[in-house]
């Protein structure tokens, strides 16, 4: 399953380390793709996106 969390604070990181343990693609979108935190993500296996390229899924 592919994932993405809006936002890239604690609560996030923590279920998506859960869930990329399990093999879940898992992608952060948040504000600062070239900051550090953003960088930090990438390292740990995460992919990150722009917070303004994502689109919701309809249900």
């Amino acid at each position: 399953m592919q994932i993405t969390i809006a936002g890239s604070g604690n609560v996030g990181r923590a279920l998506a380390g859960g869930w990329l343990k399990r093999g879940h693609r898992v992608t952060f979108a948040t504000r600062d793709v070239a900051g550090d935190k953003a960088g930090e993500l990438r390292e740990q296996g995460f992919g990150v996106v722009p917070l303004n390229d994502v689109q919701p899924v309809p249900m």
